[in-house]
């Protein structure tokens, strides 16, 4: 089933010496393959202890089942790739802004390491309120890469003017 990719149905496996069951007693299999984008990625394999222990009824729902696993597989897929995607463009906003001041080299992932850390370290504590979990960091983690996006709107005049910025030039700011 897996090989091939197609629901095999052995109605007794004592039928077919070439086959062995997958445990003692199994007399009729009925195994469906897991289909992903990317190919076959798993079995659904069932038992009977009685031979012919399958009907039509139970192909069919056999296949529905496993037709609904293959939907959620390739859910879970797209959500974990648009996540992917997500961080990309992220990384790359914040890289664009981050390349206008030469000077702060690695200040993104210094900033993105602390905040995890200090997000991190709020899980467990008296009035966190079970908020705070692996989720919650890796969002702050990813929000605080974006902390300096508003630099990329600022003139260069004023974005990298050294020393004290003028009222007008905070107010750019």
């Amino acid at each position: 089933a897996f090989l091939e990719e197609y629901t095999v149905h052995v109605p007794d496996v004592l039928q077919s010496p070439e086959l062995t069951a997958t445990a003692p007693g199994v007399r009729s299999v009925l195994v469906f393959p897991v289909q992903a984008a990317e190919g076959p990625v798993g079995v659904f394999s069932l038992g009977s202890v009685q031979p012919d222990g399958f009907t039509t009824d139970h192909v069919d729902m056999g296949g529905m089942v496993v037709d609904q696993m293959t939907y959620m597989l390739e859910n879970f897929r797209l959500v974990r790739q648009l996540s992917a995607s997500r961080d990309a463009v992220i990384r790359g906003m914040a890289i664009m802004a981050e390349s206008r001041c030469a000077d702060i080299g690695g200040h993104l992932d210094r900033i993105s390491a602390l905040s995890r850390l200090l997000a991190g370290r709020l899980r467990g504590r008296p009035h966190e309120t079970g908020r705070v979990d692996d989720q919650y960091v890796e969002m702050i983690e990813r929000a605080a890469i974006l902390h300096d996006l508003g630099k990329v709107g600022i003139p260069d005049s004023v974005l990298l003017k050294p020393g004290r910025l003028t009222e007008d030039e905070f107010v750019v700011m």
